[in-house]
């Protein structure tokens, strides 16, 4: 995906609550080690997702690939800090599949 394009973390989020329903395999959010599939997801650069539908969450999220998103979320079930909170920042990209993991054509 050439910078610039459009791009997402690879995640899949489940509407109301928007869960993360699914992480794409070596893409960037599964590379942090922190999204765990069930977090609710709860700001996306700063912006309150409240009132919002799943394909507006969704613009947040993407944007021009090699550009930094900040996601806010809460683990379900708390595993870090008390109420469970936490903030990651992440480059929108590609998932990057090593060669050992690739399919031959």
């Amino acid at each position: 995906m050439a910078a610039g394009r459009e791009a997402g973390v690879g995640i899949s989020i489940n509407k109301d609550p928007f869960t993360v329903a699914d992480l794409v395999p070596f893409g960037p959010a599964a590379k942090t080690g922190a999204i765990r599939v069930g977090d609710l997801l709860v700001m996306v650069d700063d912006n309150s997702l409240r009132g919002l539908n799943v394909d507006q969450v969704r613009s947040y999220i993407i944007g021009p690939s090699g550009t930094m998103v900040k996601l806010k979320l809460k683990q379900i079930p708390p595993r870090t800090s008390e109420d469970g909170i936490y903030e990651v920042t992440i480059c929108r990209g590609p998932a990057d599949i090593p060669p050992s993991h690739q399919t031959p054509t």
